[in-house]
């Protein structure tokens, strides 16, 4: 029964009437208190037993909660080589597939074969003119493949199994995904090159994001399985950042190393949780006679540790941008330097370096960056872009970063070329399907 404000019980039961207290022996009275007694703690043993022997949740929320500890792979390709062996390795049959960025080409017949006629897709691309040169010159022509589909021929099936859906522009891909028909996809396929015209990647983590946390939410009422499955990006930077990124626990067991000792522009990222991993990677990363740089050094304590790995020929630098804890790190570790300044502010940092000890060849061999904002689960674009800025300014070897997202990424953008290199079976199984 619904209870609402305006409506008022009236109890029309006669009062209860009750001997006072006075009147009780003391047997009498210490059985009347036992009995309030129970009566206040009879529900509350009643709901403990009720909930020891029924869980509060169904099985459906525990699955989310596994969900959620479970990182979604997001799958980076380079080429439509590779999206052509990803579709057929990682898609299964009867999968619903959203492909965003579709040309109704070679990857979408390939995802329909895989998923089969049981299967759903949803091909979406963004409505434009039809170029008069480049690789999508014709798109609009008669005859094209979108032509083809519209007119029933191709990948169109009458059973409305497969979709083809154009936007007006990119930000509406939500009116597929968030609509009132959302529906749960087993795998994303995404080449927002396609649509845009460039490999922007920031733009496209935003978007998977975005649509596994909408797929997350959404999958709460279901029984099994884990919403989406996979995520497979075309984007030659993301693939190159996968590469590049590494999760800091992988490089202190040993299950990834620094294969390049060279500085450059793009150099490796490791990716910590915590003061404790942030300095556990220090022996796996700086060497004697580095020119070092922390970036949010706060009192200094792992400049000083990063100092003496690089000793007796090398040198750690550590910045912050409150003055008052650089005075308190000087005073700690006289013995290290420490100065103010902004880690955005790279151009200044290049120009640090050379005041410390001139060189031929300025920038940092190691640059180890712990800034407040990005250590938690938020700020993954802002710490992207601070990374890349540190990247192309400094040109250092390798960038430690203490940043939950940024490990969470690392745990989930795996590079395809690297698991088809390393796995025989994969590759079996993409010439079988």
């Amino acid at each position: 029964m619904n209870y609402h404000p305006s409506q008022k019980t009236v109890n029309t039961a006669p009062p209860t009437t009750r001997p006072p207290i006075k009147q009780l022996s003391p047997l009498s009275l210490g059985r009347h208190l036992l009995l309030i007694t129970m009566s206040f703690l009879l529900p509350t043993t009643t709901q403990s037993l009720s909930s020891s022997a029924t869980p509060k949740t169904p099985p459906a929320n525990n699955n989310k909660q596994q969900q959620r500890q479970t990182p979604v792979p997001w799958i980076a390709c380079c080429s439509a080589t590779e999206i052509d062996r990803a579709t057929r390795i990682y898609l299964r049959e009867n999968d619903s597939v959203l492909e965003l960025g579709s040309q109704l080409g070679d990857t979408s017949a390939g995802i329909c074969r895989v998923v089969g006629p049981r299967g759903r897709a949803t091909f979406v691309d963004v409505s434009r003119k039809d170029p008069k040169s480049g690789r999508t010159a014709g798109y609009y022509r008669k005859g094209s493949s979108r032509e083809r589909f519209l007119e029933g021929g191709d990948l169109w099936r009458e059973d409305g199994s497969v979709v083809f859906k154009e936007l007006e522009s990119l930000d509406r891909w939500r009116d597929v995904v968030c609509g009132e028909d959302s529906v749960l996809y087993d795998a994303m396929v995404v080449d927002l090159g396609t649509m845009i015209g460039n490999d922007l990647s920031l733009t496209t983590i935003s978007l998977v994001q975005e649509f596994v946390s909408h797929q997350k939410r959404l999958c709460g009422t279901a029984e099994e399985g884990m919403y989406p499955r996979v995520v497979i990006i075309k984007s030659s930077s993301l693939a190159s950042l996968s590469r590049r990124l590494i999760h800091g626990q992988r490089l202190m067991d040993g299950s990834a190393t620094l294969s390049s000792t060279e500085r450059r522009s793009d150099p490796y990222l490791i990716a910590t949780v915590g003061v404790e991993d942030y300095r556990r990677t220090i022996p796996h990363v700086v060497k004697p006679g580095d020119a070092a740089l922390e970036v949010g050094c706060h009192l200094g304590m792992t400049t000083k540790l990063i100092h003496a790995a690089a000793a007796p020929t090398g040198c750690c630098l550590g910045v912050d941008i409150g003055p008052k804890i650089v005075a308190q790190a000087v005073a700690q570790h006289p013995e290290v330097a420490f100065d103010v300044c902004d880690a955005w502010d790279t151009n200044r940092l290049w120009r640090k370096r050379q005041e410390l000890s001139p060189t031929d060849y300025p920038g940092f061999d190691v640059v180890y960056a712990d800034i407040g904002g990005l250590s938690g689960p938020d700020g993954l674009l802002e710490s992207l872009a601070l990374l890349d800025g540190l990247g192309r300014a400094l040109e250092p070897r390798c960038v430690v970063i203490k940043s939950l997202c940024m490990r969470r990424l690392a745990s989930s953008l795996r590079p395809f070329s690297e698991i088809w290199s390393k796995n025989p079976k994969l590759r079996s199984m993409a010439s079988d399907v």
